[in-house]
């Protein structure tokens, strides 16, 4: 009963923490600043970068939850490796997403992602033999409905931050809404793998959440090392 009184709470923090994460990495992508004296002002258009912040935070929670863990220990403990496959699926996902952030508006982004029920519905069908009923398929079709829309008008109403030339800003639109609702994808992916992994071992979530933080910041040094290495994103 309690757990279910801590339901609301836990979703109105979510919706807020959400609505203030997406304003400030679309703030974050605005800024224009010399990389040094005397040199252009360039914009923060670090996508891999921005993820390697994500997972340290992601590892935050395992933090947490060693010291908030109980001498007990877990029944059927899950094998550590089999959160690098999640972690790979997050990085994955948020990456695309802040690519996305460079040339399409954060509203239309955070309404975008919205496609997450879609893939996340099929995936849960598919994997985890899931039965939907009408109102679910209902919601999901509403929800493709209004991504439709939001991209239809997104397209046909380009914003400021796109080119001038009209071929070049509906391009640039479209790839933004391909790579966020592509990102859903892996999203939804990692969502029911995460699924998958809880219904079967002893796991607490803050250690989910870690342990893919704790592999992210392992793979991010890695590809960072080597996107540095070729030209691809140059953070130094």
């Amino acid at each position: 009963m309690a757990a279910g009184h801590m339901l609301l709470p836990l979703m109105v923090t979510m919706l807020i923490s959400g609505t203030f994460n997406t304003l400030l990495m679309k703030f974050m992508v605005m800024q224009k600043v010399p990389a040094g004296p005397g040199m252009e002002a360039v914009g923060f258009e670090y996508p891999y970068f921005q993820s390697l912040l994500m997972m340290m935070g992601e590892f935050l929670c395992l933090i947490v939850y060693a010291l908030t863990q109980s001498e007990k220990a877990c029944s059927n403990p899950a094998p550590k490796h089999i959160f690098a496959a999640a972690c790979l699926l997050d990085w994955t996902a948020t990456t695309l997403v802040n690519m996305a952030y460079v040339v399409i508006a954060a509203s239309v982004i955070q309404m975008t992602r919205g496609a997450i029920v879609i893939f996340t519905c099929a995936f849960s069908v598919l994997f985890l033999g899931r039965r939907q009923y009408k109102y679910h398929l209902a919601g999901v079709l509403l929800v493709f409905i209004g991504i439709t829309l939001v991209s239809l008008s997104s397209l046909m109403n380009p914003t400021a931050e796109s080119s001038s030339s009209d071929t070049q800003g509906f391009s640039r639109q479209l790839m933004g809404i391909a790579l966020c609702i592509g990102a859903q994808v892996f999203q939804a992916s990692m969502l029911v793998y995460e699924e998958k992994i809880m219904g079967k071992y002893d796991t607490h979530p803050l250690q989910v959440v870690g342990l893919e933080g704790a592999f992210g910041i392992v793979f991010g040094l890695i590809l960072l090392a080597l996107l540095n290495a070729t030209g691809v994103e140059d953070t130094s």
